[in-house]
């Protein structure tokens, strides 16, 4: 029957009213798998692609199983499938090729034409439906239609699905959390920093409104953005945030507004970027530039007749400005050494300084920081194990706090301390100022104090 078959395509191709079905604008070539488990049709099949389809391969398959083992070695870019053929039927055919993940597109080829098997057909992922009769030319150039079709959709879906993920993976690695809203503030879509900053998933954020997922002062700024989008507008604006003790982020927000053909806002996109590093290095920048400025001022004080007192009261007073704090003292030890005086402070109670003593070991921050001769930074008192904190502190509701030695370690002259009642890290910077302020002190104050309590 073969013969036939070449036959038929011979005169097809020879015809008069023959053109051909492959054009020079034809750039790709389509690797096809037809499955029939008639050889008549199967040869006739083949030979009509080799002969007026030069862009197709065909390749063909007398069974389902067949079709399985040449889909599981070859990337075929489509499969054309006779519905009705032994031991497995074209529409298992297909959800065996579909549950395997395979997203090829499928053409039911047959000679069947009942409506529930169209609709089994479509229903279980087939791209297109053709009744196979009638006159060979027509109905196989309207097949080889539908191939180029399913091919190109599915190409066309591959490169869109390409480029989606593309963009996805630029949004989702930006350093920016990003939401897309309707008018009403309803979450259309979120990229993962978004979700991860405010800890929920992507899919709880859809289809909510910003205020249901955000918190209220975030929202809040949204919302005032989104209004002033509207009015034509393009408000950016800044809000620090206090995440756990002690640490304040800094963020910049605004929205921008998408419009449809007739400058109607139908959308918006709303953008927060965590500006803390930048904040963070304009203080430095600025806590620097004050430090270096008191520094150079509390030396000069050294370098003229300033009264020892005065330079110790303008010391703890400059250190309490820069570094932020609630408190700033300086100890000196008694002679008996066993006791540590508040000569100078700032913060502290009226009648404080100058009357108050604290102990001289691990009864105090400042005594602890004799015996250890270096700095000490304390993050939390209330969880301090390392010495006791003295009572001058616990009434201050003192938390946190930094101290340094006033003079060299081999002859101390004094403690130099800084306290806040906020919890508080200290960066090495502020030790080193510190240190630097006790030089300077230490410059200055000889010998053990000269007044008691």
């Amino acid at each position: 029957m073969r013969g036939g078959a070449e036959q038929q395509i011979r005169a097809l191709k020879y015809s008069p009213f023959h053109y051909p079905l492959t054009t020079e604008d034809d750039r790709i070539t389509i690797s096809l798998l037809y499955v029939d488990d008639e050889e008549d049709l199967r040869d006739l099949t083949q030979i009509y692609f080799t002969e007026l389809c030069t862009d197709i391969t065909c390749t063909t398959a007398a069974s389902g199983a067949e079709a399985l083992e040449l889909v599981a070695k070859h990337p075929f870019d489509a499969v054309v499938s006779d519905y009705q053929m032994p031991e497995m039927d074209g529409i298992d055919l297909l959800k065996r090729i579909r549950t395997a993940g395979l997203e090829i597109p499928f053409i039911i080829f047959t000679g069947r034409g009942r409506e529930e098997v169209v609709i089994e057909a479509i229903n279980n992922g087939a791209d297109f439906y053709l009744q196979k009769g009638g006159a060979v030319r027509p109905q196989y150039a309207e097949l080889v239609n539908m191939i180029r079709k399913a091919v190109g959709q599915r190409q066309d879906a591959g490169a869109l699905r390409q480029k989606e993920e593309q963009l996805r993976l630029i949004i989702d690695t930006m350093p920016l959390c990003i939401s897309y809203l309707d008018r009403e503030g309803r979450c259309l879509c979120v990229n993962r920093r978004f979700a991860e900053n405010f800890g929920i998933t992507e899919e709880e954020c859809i289809g909510r409104r910003i205020e249901e997922v955000l918190p209220p002062e975030t929202a809040s700024t949204i919302k005032q953005s989104m209004k002033a989008a509207l009015q034509g507008e393009s408000d950016f604006q800044e809000r620090s945030e206090e995440y756990g003790e002690g640490e304040v982020r800094h963020f910049r927000e605004g929205c921008i507004p998408q419009r449809n053909g007739h400058g109607e806002v139908i959308a918006f996109l709303s953008l927060s970027v965590d500006i803390t590093h930048l904040k963070r290095a304009e203080a430095f920048a600025v806590n620097r530039a004050r430090r270096q400025a008191a520094l150079a001022e509390l030396g000069q004080n050294a370098l003229t007749d300033i009264d020892r007192q005065a330079l110790m009261d303008s010391a703890v007073a400059i250190t309490a400005e820069v570094l932020e704090v609630d408190f700033c003292k300086v100890l000196e030890p008694l002679p008996s050494g066993d006791r540590l005086l508040l000569c100078a402070g700032t913060g502290w109670r009226a009648g404080i300084v100058g009357q108050t003593t604290v102990g001289a070991s691990t009864d105090s921050q400042a005594g602890y920081t004799l015996l250890t001769n270096e700095a000490v930074i304390v993050e939390d008192l209330r969880t301090e194990t390392r010495f006791t904190g003295p009572s001058l502190l616990r009434e201050h509701e003192v938390t946190s706090g930094i101290s340094v030695i006033i003079g060299s370690v081999d002859a101390p002259c004094g403690v130099l301390g800084a306290h806040s009642c906020r919890r508080r890290r200290f960066s090495r910077e502020d030790v080193d100022y510190l240190q630097a302020v006790a030089n300077i002190l230490g410059a200055v104050m000889k010998g053990p104090a000269a007044m008691g309590p």
